[in-house]
């Protein structure tokens, strides 16, 4: 395991990619019917 965490971290220093990476948010059912604009009263 540890020998695919080295590899994973040299591919992410070769490719510029740092590390943490940016904190992502989840998306629920909600977030994504506002994006759509469906109202949020379709869901139950």
């Amino acid at each position: 395991m540890l020998n695919s965490v080295r590899t994973v971290n040299e591919v992410f220093k070769e490719r510029g990619v740092s590390i943490p990476l940016e904190n992502h948010t989840s998306v629920t059912e909600k977030s994504v019917m506002k994006k759509f604009g469906h109202s949020e009263e379709a869901l139950p």
